[in-house]
């Protein structure tokens, strides 16, 4: 309803992922060049981790993407809840590795290691993705470290990639997974934006949306956004989505902070049921 009135072709603040709206900062540039040389060097696990809302899954995205044009056979798994055996199971099939039914994990093992090591002869990479991998038990995490003891001469055989939120790094630290963390080679992590990123990141979101003007969002807009949301990219976009519709209502070519402010008392019950560390935004908007 409010892109014809700021010039818009699409909606710039979906809650979706959506790398075309990627903001790349000096710490998401790292991470993505962590992650590829990681792969590249057949380093064997990388790990990204941050807060709810803080772009991972989008980072993970943006990788995926390279990997595909690059015709990288890519496992992605998210939210896996399964048992160690169903989790090999899980990789097997999401590489497109076919093997027989009721085969048992020594002879999967087998299989996964031949298919590997037919990639590896012919020059290509394999990488398995985890996102949401604090989620995995520490026998699945175990299961990750096994299937990297797969190797060739100069490197691993399966490139892993382990993402989730810093619960993780915790699960990590446990003695049993002592031999997990002592693999990873490099570990990055996502953060929330400062106030001169946000004005950047929602920027770049409207001008990939269309934009031609810079001003929709006043300056002290942008600021009230950040206090509200801590610089959360997911939270920013929350606000900036309202804000829109709002400034639509009120027919508003400016997003003034008064509007952000009367926005903080729309989205408090929502944002605090996804980020109850966010008390003061409950307390500013009483």
């Amino acid at each position: 309803m409010f892109k014809r009135l700021y010039a818009l072709r699409e909606n710039p603040f979906q809650l979706h992922s959506d790398i075309r709206f990627l903001y790349v900062n000096d710490r998401v540039s790292e991470a993505l060049a962590a992650m590829a040389y990681g792969i590249q060097s057949r380093k064997g696990i990388v790990l990204l981790t941050g807060e709810i809302g803080t772009g991972k899954t989008t980072l993970l995205k943006a990788l995926l993407d390279d990997l595909r044009r690059k015709q990288t056979v890519v496992a992605y798994i998210s939210n896996a809840r399964e048992s160690a055996a169903d989790f090999l199971e899980l990789v097997l099939s999401e590489l497109g590795i076919d093997y027989p039914i009721g085969s048992s994990r020594a002879q999967m093992i087998i299989r996964l290691n031949q298919w590997l090591m037919e990639r590896y002869t012919s020059g290509q990479a394999a990488v398995l993705i985890v996102d949401e991998a604090q989620n995995l038990s520490i026998d699945v995490l175990e299961e990750v470290r096994l299937l990297t003891n797969l190797e060739a001469a100069d490197g691993k055989l399966l490139q892993v990639v382990l993402s989730g939120q810093p619960e993780l790094v915790k699960t990590l630290a446990q003695s049993r997974l002592r031999p997990l963390a002592q693999r990873i080679a490099f570990w990055s992590r996502t953060m929330p934006l400062s106030f001169e990123q946000v004005r950047e990141y929602v920027q770049r979101r409207l001008q990939v949306a269309g934009a031609t003007a810079n001003n929709i969002f006043s300056d002290d807009a942008l600021r009230q956004i950040h206090y509200y949301t801590n610089g959360v990219p997911r939270l920013v976009n929350l606000f900036c989505e309202h804000a829109l519709i709002r400034g639509y209502v009120e027919n508003a070519k400016t997003i003034s902070a008064n509007i952000i402010d009367m926005v903080a008392h729309d989205v408090t019950m929502p944002i605090l049921a996804v980020a109850p560390d966010l008390s003061r935004m409950a307390k500013s908007s009483e």
